[in-house]
């Protein structure tokens, strides 16, 4: 098993099916960006790898989420919640710069998440719920 954030990332780009995620992800920024309808195979093909039994693939996905988050709202939380489904806490790691670039416009879903971690998460996860949770406290979303 994998021990923190930084391994799933190393074994996410020593997969084929790591690099295939990253690719897939980058691709989908790349036109959303430049405002490029998407190919008619890349949402489903993205929605299959963020639910990839291997945690290491979906990490190479989220890592590279906020920014496409920024661009596809709807669909970059959609892939965000299909990560995090069926996730354990190693993920939360990664997530962070997600919820931290999220939390200012999306304060709502953050701070369900922010539960989420709190009620069902180890230390390690709580570190991240730490971060983000002191984050909006010095924004005045929490107290």
């Amino acid at each position: 098993m994998v021990g923190n954030g930084e391994d799933l990332l190393t074994n996410g780009l020593n997969m084929k099916r790591g690099n295939v995620a990253e690719s897939l992800i980058i691709l989908a920024t790349n036109l959303a960006k430049n405002k490029i309808v998407f190919p008619q195979l890349l949402i489903p093909t993205l929605k299959r790898f963020a639910s990839d039994d291997s945690l290491a693939v979906r990490a190479m996905i989220l890592r590279r989420l906020s920014y496409f988050q920024y661009l596809q709202p709807e669909f970059g939380w959609e892939l965000f919640d299909i990560i995090i489904s069926k996730s354990n806490d190693e993920l939360w790691g990664i997530a962070e710069p997600y919820l931290y670039y999220s939390y200012h416009n999306n304060f709502t879903r953050v701070s369900q998440l922010l539960d989420e971690i709190y009620n069902t998460s180890t230390e390690k996860a709580l570190q991240t719920w730490g971060r983000i949770s002191a984050l909006a406290v010095l924004d005045n979303k929490i107290d």
